[in-house]
């Protein structure tokens, strides 16, 4: 069959066949372009609503396998604009609320706690005798604690431990010298 005879019987068939209104028919080239006379009429399902109103004696139908009609379409709704509150935020209006994460932060009044006065006061400072007493006190640690750790290393070179027993006690006292040098270091810092 030629491509116009395939043509016109595909348009006799969405005419006048029974099952026009689930199918949909067309013209196909079985020798996808290789012979003039290969044209024959296929079939496939029809998309969208069955064409009632543009051919006359088709009748309502039913959907294919028995679905119910389509629904008809909604009017479309105006699109309505985003709803913008305004008045007091509830971090405004309630004390136990956090910050509020859509309004920009206020500037820090408070000073922060590396600015903050310290709280026993600074050497030289009035009243700030007992700051100087645990300076001193906190470098006294740090020197003792020093001084413990050259008594080790000079016993370590003069016993020469040859023994698990004296090299644990060594290690043992070098711990207690480190803790004693970091005693004082946080004793300063307070």
């Amino acid at each position: 069959m030629l491509r116009e005879e395939a043509e016109r019987e595909a348009e006799r068939r969405n005419h006048e066949e029974p099952d026009r209104a689930r199918y949909e028919f067309y013209a196909f080239d079985e020798s996808a372009g290789m012979a003039d006379d290969a044209w024959d009429v296929a079939a496939r399902l029809r998309e969208g609503p069955p064409p009632t109103a543009e051919w006359p004696g088709l009748g309502p139908q039913t959907q294919a396998g028995g679905a119910p009609p389509p629904a008809p379409p909604r009017p479309a709704e105006p699109v309505e604009e985003p709803l913008v509150l305004e008045g007091p935020t509830i971090a405004e209006t309630d004390p136990f609320a956090g910050p509020d994460p859509f309004v920009e932060p206020l500037p820090y009044r408070e000073p922060l706690p590396h600015e903050a006065p310290h709280p026993h006061g600074e050497p030289g400072e009035d009243g700030g005798g007992a700051g100087l007493f645990v300076q001193i006190l906190g470098a006294v640690v740090i020197v003792v604690g020093m001084l413990w750790m050259a008594m080790i290393v000079v016993l370590a070179v003069v016993l020469k431990p040859d023994e698990v027993t004296t090299f644990v006690a060594l290690l043992f006292a070098s711990a207690l010298g480190l803790l004693a040098i970091l005693l004082g270091a946080v004793i300063r810092r307070s």
